[in-house]
């Protein structure tokens, strides 16, 4: 479980920095799919099902945010650039 949270951090750092809402939105409803599945596969009770599903959607939402953090630094100190 814990590298598949920290696959979900990766996931969503790269989209925040790559891409733009549209693609989080997408990913989002795979990330609750295959969450879904997991939890039906591993005959999770109903509470287990449901920290599964928030655990994931934070973590990924959380990396995604921090993405969108990254690239606007980085655009602000690339377009600023160094004082001379």
């Amino acid at each position: 479980m814990f590298y598949a949270g920290v696959a979900l951090a990766a996931l969503g750092f790269a989209i925040g920095v790559m891409f733009r809402f549209p693609a989080l939105l997408a990913i989002i409803a795979l990330v609750l799919l295959i969450s879904i599945i997991f939890s039906l596969a591993n005959h999770f009770s109903f509470l287990q099902t449901v920290l599964t599903l928030a655990a994931a959607q934070a973590i990924l939402q959380t990396s995604y945010f921090l993405g969108l953090f990254a690239r606007t630094v980085s655009s602000r100190a690339h377009r600023v650039g160094p004082k001379l």
